[in-house]
């Protein structure tokens, strides 16, 4: 299959009379127990139907256990979907005999989850599990990341000139995923702290972990599990890698878990109480509401002052903000709100009318938080936390193109050699408030 022959749109299955032609391959499917997107972007959730289910309508309700996102971005479980919910991925098209239909980088198969079944592949196993995959090879740039593999298995920085441009960030940002792991496992990535690391897992080499490649893209800490010597003898957790292109993966704040002996040291204890305030209190749209209220208790004087005279924010009002943006109350009704919410909309950058008041002002407490902790390091020791966290279970790699060559970088987050830049971050904008929860980054200096 080649890039041209992909054209631009992004739908669900059965909207149109002649989607019944899908029936036949989505039964079949079903029977073999895959794994369906949900959504017309394919970035809903996922369900498994019970298998012996045939769709013959597109309004059907089928039963099964899958994930989907609610209205907030919060992921729930459930057992039934309508037939009309399912993504049109390429694959199905194609099987159709039609035309893969793609819009961004997003629709290439590339991903763990497109190529791996979700299971774990040993050190030894994992360059032929990409060398080797079917799917890879069933597409031109698929072929391009198996040679990639090859290089690194022959102890090579990957050269990629011979990759199209408009394949090579895909490749990176995707397949990173994978090839990133690769690289480390075959010390061809940059590792600074290796002899570190080693020791502080107490392991001489890499090659009897396992790795786990999850089926669900939006594993929330890390693209790939290592288990086996990949492990802390100590804490018994296990290391997590995340492997991204360009900036790397942002990780929910909820899965910085806290360790009881930081969660009772009076060192960390207003970075503790913030990070508990983030994971506990609050929906995707409220957090930052609570968490602006938590630094006005503690830092008054260090909060803008176009923010401190609305705070802090009880109930009552946090609900009135929500339902503004749920009614999509533009910004040029400014008038109609209360008038200490006003020089909150001035701080904003956002002048557009038509974007939803409810939304600036969210967005403006999350921009807030990013520059109280981020910029002014109002919470000294956040990152010394955040690194004595992560140290423990969490490495990053990153994949970055120089020179037409794919190379790696892998960072260990560690408190005493004070190794990452770790800050709060949000991947969501002003008309996507209530879609998920802030994030930490794990950034290089």
């Amino acid at each position: 299959m080649r890039f041209k022959e992909f054209n631009l749109s992004e739908s669900l299955l059965f909207q149109a009379a002649k989607d019944q032609k899908y029936y036949p391959i989505i039964n079949d499917l079903i029977d073999q127990g895959h794994e369906f997107q949900i959504g017309k972007e394919g970035d809903l959730g996922t369900f498994v139907f019970d298998k012996g289910q045939k769709v013959s309508f597109n309004t059907q309700i089928l039963n099964g256990k899958g994930t989907k996102k609610n209205e907030e971005g919060e992921e729930e479980e459930i057992t039934q979907l309508k037939a009309n919910q399912l993504y049109k991925h390429p694959d199905i098209i194609r099987a159709a005999g039609g035309r893969a239909s793609v819009s961004t980088k997003e629709k290439l198969l590339l991903k763990p989850s497109d190529i791996f079944p979700d299971g774990q592949f040993s050190a030894q196993k994992v360059f032929d599990a990409v060398i080797q995959n079917k799917v890879l090879k069933s597409t031109d740039y698929g072929k391009f990341v198996i040679d990639i593999a090859k290089q690194i298995q022959q102890g090579k920085e990957p050269d990629i000139s011979a990759v199209p441009t408009e394949f090579q960030k895909a490749i990176r940002d995707f397949a990173g995923e994978y090839l990133g792991v690769l690289a480390l496992l075959n010390n061809t990535a940059n590792f600074p702290s290796r002899a570190q690391f080693f020791e502080h897992l107490g392991v001489s080499n890499l090659n009897d972990i396992e790795l786990y490649f999850p089926a669900k893209t939006n594993n929330p800490l890390a693209d790939s599990i290592a288990k086996g010597q990949f492990k802390n003898k100590k804490t018994g957790n296990a290391i997590l890698v995340s492997s991204k292109g360009d900036k790397g993966a942002a990780p929910s704040v909820d899965n910085l878990k806290i360790p009881e002996n930081l969660a009772n040291s009076n060192e960390y204890r207003l970075e503790t109480g913030f990070i508990k305030t983030l994971q506990e209190e609050g929906t995707a749209f409220s957090q930052p509401f609570y968490a602006i209220n938590y630094l006005y208790r503690n830092f008054p004087q260090s909060i803008s002052s176009e923010i401190v005279q609305a705070l802090p924010f009880d109930e009552s009002e946090i609900k009135e903000v929500r339902d503004w943006f749920n009614k999509k109350l533009p910004l040029s009704a400014y008038k109609k709100i209360d008038k200490k919410y006003k020089p909150i909309l001035k701080l904003s950058e956002t002048k557009n009318p038509k974007a939803p008041i409810g939304g600036v002002i969210q967005y403006t407490l999350k921009s807030e938080l990013k520059r109280l902790i981020n910029s002014e390091k109002i919470l000294p020791n956040f990152e010394s936390l955040a690194r004595e966290i992560l140290q423990t279970n969490f490495i990053q790699i990153f994949a970055d193109i120089k020179s037409n060559k794919l190379v790696f970088e892998v960072l260990w987050p560690n408190k005493e050699m004070a190794s990452g830049v770790i800050t709060i971050e949000s991947k969501y904008g002003i008309g996507q408030s209530a879609q998920g929860k802030m994030s930490f980054n794990v950034g290089r200096k």
